[in-house]
C-alpha cells in the first residue's frame, strides 16, 4: 500500500473514509482472514455503471502529469471504481502475505507501497469532487462507502500475518544495510501498524473496527451537514 494510501484510509479526512459499521463484509468467518473476507464482499458488489475496460477512473490517464479526464467521468463511475479499487488493492496485500519466502524489505514494505495504486487515485479524485462541485448523487456514495474504506483499512492494519511480515523486517532493519530513506520507511510502517491496533487483542481490534466505522460515517454526515448550512447562509 503506497504511503499516501495508508495516510489517507486512517485518517478518513476527505472521503470520511466509509459507511455502515455492520459492513463487517470486514467481519471474516472464523476460516477467512479479514483480508479474504475484505476481498469476497468487494467482489460481490459487482459494479453497475462501468467496469475496469470502460470506466474512465480505472483507464490510465494520457493527459498531461496524467490528469483526470474529468469530461468523462460520470457520478456513477465512483462507487464502481471504488469497489474495484477495494478489491483489487486486498488481493495485492493477499499476494504479500501468502508469500512464502521469507519477509523481506522489498517482498514486503517496497510492496505494500506499490499496493493499492488505484484505489488511492480514485480516493483522490472523490475527495475533490465532493470538495470542489459535490450534488446529492456523490454525497451518497460518500455515506455509502465511509465506513466500507474504514474497515477496509482496518482489514489491512489489523491482518496479524502482514504485520508479522512488517514486524519481521523492523526488528532486523539495522542488519539490512537499507538507506536512510528505506530505514526509514520500515520505521513508519512498523509506527502506523501499531497506532492502528496490531498490538491489541481480538477482542479489543473488534470494537476498535466499530469504532472506526461509526466515526467514519459520523464524519460523512457532519461534513455534509455543515456543507449543507454554509449553501444555506
Amino acid at each position: 500500500m503506497n504511503s499516501r494510501l495508508f495516510c489517507a484510509l486512517p485518517a478518513l479526512l476527505l472521503l470520511s473514509a466509509c459507511t455502515d459499521p455492520s459492513s463487517p463484509e470486514v467481519a471474516a468467518s472464523a476460516d477467512e482472514t479479514p483480508v479474504e473476507a475484505n476481498v469476497e464482499a468487494a467482489l460481490d458488489a459487482e459494479p453497475t455503471a462501468a467496469d475496469e475496460a470502460t470506466n474512465p477512473l480505472l483507464i490510465d490517464s494520457t493527459l498531461p502529469y496524467g490528469l483526470p479526464p474529468f469530461d468523462q467521468i460520470e457520478d456513477e463511475h465512483y462507487a464502481p471504481a471504488l469497489e474495484f479499487g477495494m478489491a483489487e488493492h486486498l488481493e495485492q496485500i493477499q499476494a504479500i502475505t501468502g508469500n512464502p519466502e521469507a519477509a523481506s524489505f522489498e517482498n514486503t514494505i517496497v510492496a505494500m507501497e506499490l499496493a493499492g495504486q488505484t484505489l488511492a487515485n480514485v480516493q483522490r479524485i472523490f475527495s475533490n469532487m465532493l470538495g470542489v462541485d459535490t450534488n446529492d448523487t456523490l454525497q451518497a456514495v460518500q455515506r455509502e462507502f465511509a465506513p466500507r474504506l474504514a474497515a477496509h483499512s482496518d482489514a489491512i492494519l489489523l491482518d496479524s500475518d502482514l504485520f508479522a511480515r512488517v514486524l519481521a523486517v523492523y526488528e532486523q532493519r539495522d542488519g539490512l544495510d537499507l538507506s536512510p530513506e528505506a530505514l526509514r520507511l520500515v520505521e513508519r510502517y512498523h509506527t502506523r501498524f501499531v497506532r492502528a491496533g496490531a498490538l491489541l487483542d481480538e477482542e479489543q481490534q473488534e470494537r476498535l473496527r466499530e469504532i472506526n466505522a461509526e466515526l467514519a460515517g459520523l464524519g460523512a454526515q457532519f461534513s455534509q451537514k455543515v456543507l449543507a448550512e454554509v449553501n444555506d447562509s
